[in-house]
């Protein structure tokens, strides 16, 4: 069995939150996720939001609850 536990960090686990809020809610871009994030003073890991984390996030399934195994590729 495998539990999911949420990060210690509140902070992230608030924007995580809010990111999708924005975005299903909000109905605001990718883009415009970062500028509103970096404008509320939000950090990624103490930088500014960049579209390829909101998207890494937005498009991960572990974020929604599916988990995933074996995903990835050899070359």
């Amino acid at each position: 069995t495998i539990t999911l536990v949420p990060s210690r960090d509140e902070g992230r686990v608030k924007a995580v939150k809010l990111i999708f809020d924005l975005w299903v809610n909000q109905d605001l871009t990718i883009l415009g996720i970062c500028k509103k994030l970096n404008k509320m003073g939000v950090r990624h890991y103490g930088d500014l939001w960049k579209p390829t984390a909101v998207r890494g996030i937005l498009s991960n399934p572990v974020y929604t609850g599916t988990l995933t195994f074996n995903r990835r590729k050899r070359g």
